[in-house]
């Protein structure tokens, strides 16, 4: 028997067991970094369209509103308007042959007439509002304070309507109040959605009315997400979900997988402690 050959292969082995326990450690700590990275490179990627995705958002609502307040001061300025409100009857033909005349003018989805205190008459494309007494909606205040148009929102057949409320004067008296409306389209949202490369989805009263994608309710609650608020009932929220990056996913399992390996190799090659 070799005496000398016992104490160097237990100083190999030693040596051997130390090497693997750091060469462990280091591919451990190479993982936890790099999953480190890879979450806050993503996290900040998500922010980032999230960002996007609802200055889109907000862009949509404001074109539209521009939209309708240009078409209802024009509108509000229509004599034969003047003229039908200023009578202290009108019938419901009357009504009704005013705003699709004024719709065929400026081809919006919404049109109401209220009277001077802000009750509905008539309304075009959202019935359901006919005869509501709208007198303490803020965009019917603001309307009856000032020259100019006053916007607003209505939800219509579960989405946004973006609103422009304007006075109707014959000579200096205010004799009613037109609204003119437009939706905001599931076209153009999703359009959007497409362009930040984020799902947006329409909530009323907490529940989702509509997304751009057919997704799970709870994509709302998951990764980064944005609110652009409508209303108290109203918002829309932009989600972007969480995709890992396979390329770098691999890559930090790639190095610890190596490491085991080449420790397994060179204890076979070495024969064993």
């Amino acid at each position: 028997m070799n005496t000398l050959a016992a104490p160097a292969l237990g100083r190999r082995s030693r040596l051997f067991d130390a090497a693997t326990f750091f060469g462990l450690a280091i591919a451990v700590a190479w993982f936890v970094v790099v999953r480190l990275l890879i979450g806050a490179g993503e996290d900040a990627e998500a922010v980032g369209r999230v960002a996007k995705g609802k200055e889109l958002v907000s862009l949509l609502r404001h074109t539209a509103q521009d939209r309708v307040k240009t078409g209802a001061q024009v509108l509000s300025q229509d004599t034969r308007l003047q003229a039908a409100m200023a009578m202290p009857e009108l019938d419901r033909l009357t009504v009704n042959d005013l705003l699709q005349d004024l719709q065929k003018l400026d081809p919006q989805e919404v049109f109401a007439l209220l009277d001077a205190k802000g009750r509905v008459i008539a309304a075009l494309g959202a019935p359901q509002m006919n005869g509501l007494d709208l007198s303490t909606s803020a965009a019917v205040k603001t309307a009856l304070s000032q020259d100019g148009a006053a916007s607003g929102v209505w939800l219509v057949d579960e989405r946004v309507v973006e609103l422009a409320v304007t006075a109707i004067r014959a000579g200096e008296r205010r004799v009613g109040l037109l609204v003119v409306g437009v939706r905001v389209e599931d076209a153009a949202l999703a359009t959007a959605a497409a362009a930040a490369d984020v799902n947006i989805g329409l909530l009323i009263d907490g529940r989702p009315a509509w997304s751009s994608v057919p997704v799970p309710e709870s994509t709302w609650r998951t990764g980064a997400t944005g609110v652009v608020e409508v209303n108290e009932s109203a918002r829309y929220v932009v989600a972007s979900t969480r995709e890992d990056d396979q390329t770098l996913f691999l890559l930090a399992w790639a190095v610890p997988v190596g490491a085991l390996l080449f420790a397994t190799l060179a204890f076979w090659r070495g024969g064993g402690p």
